[in-house]
Order: structure tokens, then C-alpha cells, then sequence
């Protein structure tokens, strides 16, 4: 007979086992902030186990420790979604360790104090992180009961404030003009981190005995997984993503090695008259746009198409106005010399 704590236990090991793919898929892809998208899909993983550990061991001391180190893992995921954020929005140089390390040793020191003092002096100090240290039963599950005490409802307010610094980091970069092509990009990466919010207070508001953010972790690396490989956003730095080349006078249109469109300023939307999204074949824009003859344009291989467009010229209609454009195509670096793409 299926009984509620069956059902958890087999909710909770599809969880983690879905988590091994995506620890895989992100490590996998060349792109920036994939270690950091693959130490998350870990912290996944082992917040699944450690909280499934937290439920099937005996006693209230053996719970404790295991659920301590579930907070600890939370805390390490928090901070790597602050660091994805930072990463997303080219904020990078707050990666470096005298910052990011004793923000997330602050977040992770409740949890890691608690397990300390739980192995050292037994429950002494537990009423100061939980209101009410005790277990309840759910089927054949002990429940660890997660009403806070003083600090315990410090660590949840800063765990809630680094995801609200994430969102705020993202939602405040998604506004900006400039990444008006990414806009579904950074909904998916808003939509990923908002999701485990909203499905942990939803639990709290039902009162749902059991912690539901590592099923909810499933739906964030899902979300992030459409956003790196349906769109490729981390392929290559966005060059519209800086106000400086946003404000150009000059047109900058950049894809990658495969033809695919990554990214382009106001000025080459206007100038080539074509809606330059992401993915977009560069060929169809070039097409479209009239930059070469269509009775001549036969869909050269990209390489023959950037020699024969390098140093070509060309005319267009901006605003009623005729105006003569001149063609550059170069290779875009990041900071190793790695090509990512061209514009």
C-alpha cells in the first residue's frame, strides 16, 4: 500500500536524480558562469539527500544535524544565485573572494554554528535558533519542526535578502533600453530564482509539514537550461549591454562562429531596418536588409560572406534620409583570446 511518506521519499530521490543531468549539462557548456551554474545544480543534489537524510533517520539530535546541514547547503545556493546574478549582469568584479567569501560565510555561519554546538553541547543552545526543537511524525517520517527562534528567523531574513538581491540585480539590468533583445532571457533567469520564492511561501501559507524548495530547485534548473542553450546568452559578452557602444553612432551587429545573431545596438536595428533578435541567422538579416544585391546573394558560407562584406558599402533610407553605411567585420574576444564571436 502507497502510504504519504512513500510518496515524499520518491518525490525527493526523483529530485536529486533529475539534479545529475543538469550538473552534467552545465558543466558541459563552454560559456561563462557555467561552474558557477554547476556548484548550484550540486548544491541541488545535496540538499535533496541531506534533507531526505533529516527524514528517515532516528531521533531528534541525528535530525537536527542532518537538517543543519540542509541549511547549510541553502545558504551556498543562495549565495551562488547572487553570484550567477552578478555574472548575468556583468557585474563579475564582486565575484572576487574579500567580497563574495565573508558574505557567504555570514549567510552560512547560523547553520554551521548550530551543527557545532549540537555535536559539542547537545540542545543547549537550540532555543536560540528554534522556537520549538521538537519532531512530529508523518507517517513513518520524523518531521523536524521548523518554527524559528531569534536566530533562525535571522538566517531566513538573509536568505530572503539575497534572493531579493539577485532579483534585484536582474529585474533592475532587464529594464535597461540596451537589453531589450534579451528580455526572455532574463525573464527565464527571474522566473528560475522567483520560482523557488513563491513555491516556499505557498508551503508555508498551506502549512505543508515538509520543505519543498529542493523539488523547487528542479523547475529553476529547468528554466536556466532554456535559457543557456535554447538562446546561448552567455556565448559571448553582450556589446549592447554597454552604454557606451548602445550610443554609438556606428551600427554593431555581433553573432557567433555558427551565424547565429547574439546581439545588436539601437543603430544597426535602425540602420539595417531588420528585428536583429537572438538566434536570428545573420544571413536573413543581411538578406533582408538589403546589404548586398539579392539578385547576387546566392547564401555564401559565413566566411565568404564576412570577406566579401568587410570594407563593402552600402546605402539606406533612415528617417527619410539617405545615408551611406560603411561594412567592418572583426572577431570578438573575451578576456583569454577565445574567439565568441564577430561584428
Amino acid at each position: 500500500m502507497t502510504t504519504v511518506s512513500t510518496v515524499l521519499l520518491a518525490m525527493y530521490g526523483m529530485a536529486a536524480l533529475l539534479a545529475l543531468p543538469f550538473i552534467w549539462l552545465f558543466w558541459s557548456q563552454d560559456v561563462r558562469g557555467n561552474r558557477i551554474m554547476t556548484g548550484l545544480m550540486i548544491g541541488i543534489f545535496v540538499t535533496t539527500v541531506t534533507y531526505t537524510a533529516s527524514l528517515v533517520v532516528d531521533g531528534l539530535t541525528a535530525t537536527l544535524s542532518w537538517y543543519y546541514v540542509y541549511l547549510a547547503t541553502l545558504s551556498a545556493n543562495a549565495m551562488l544565485f547572487v553570484g550567477l546574478a552578478l555574472v548575468w549582469t556583468d557585474r563579475e568584479k564582486w565575484l572576487r573572494p574579500s567580497v563574495f567569501m565573508p558574505a557567504s560565510l555570514a549567510l552560512a555561519a547560523i547553520p554551521l554554528i548550530g551543527l557545532v554546538g549540537l555535536v559539542a553541547f547537545g540542545q543547549t543552545f537550540s532555543p536560540l535558533i528554534w522556537a520549538n526543537a521538537e519532531l512530529t511524525q508523518l507517517g513513518s517520517l520524523s518531521v523536524f519542526d521548523r518554527q524559528p527562534g531569534p536566530l533562525g528567523l535571522l538566517w531566513r531574513l538573509l536568505a530572503t535578502g539575497s534572493v531579493l538581491l539577485s532579483l534585484g540585480l536582474i529585474g533592475g539590468f532587464t529594464i535597461r533600453p540596451e537589453q531589450r533583445l534579451y528580455r526572455r532571457q532574463n525573464a527565464l533567469m527571474i522566473a528560475g530564482v522567483l520560482s523557488v520564492v513563491l513555491l516556499a511561501m505557498a508551503a508555508q501559507i498551506a502549512s505543508v509539514p515538509v520543505e519543498v524548495t529542493p523539488i523547487g530547485y528542479l523547475l529553476t534548473a529547468t528554466l536556466f537550461a532554456i535559457a543557456i542553450t535554447r538562446f546561448g546568452y552567455f556565448d559571448v559578452v553582450p556589446l549592447a549591454s554597454n552604454s557606451i557602444v548602445e550610443e554609438l553612432g556606428a551600427g554593431v551587429l555581433v553573432y557567433d562562429p555558427a551565424g547565429q545573431v547574439l546581439d545588436a545596438n539601437t543603430t544597426a536595428t535602425e540602420i539595417l531596418g531588420v528585428d536583429c533578435t537572438p538566434s536570428t541567422d545573420v544571413h536573413e538579416v543581411i538578406e533582408q536588409a538589403g546589404v548586398v544585391e539579392s539578385s547576387t546573394y546566392n547564401g555564401e558560407v559565413l566566411a565568404t560572406l564576412e570577406e566579401s562584406l568587410d570594407g563593402k558599402e552600402f546605402s539606406t533610407t533612415v528617417e527619410g534620409q539617405q545615408r551611406r553605411h560603411a561594412v567592418s567585420v572583426s572577431a570578438v574576444t573575451d578576456s583569454g583570446g577565445t574567439v565568441g564571436g564577430n561584428g
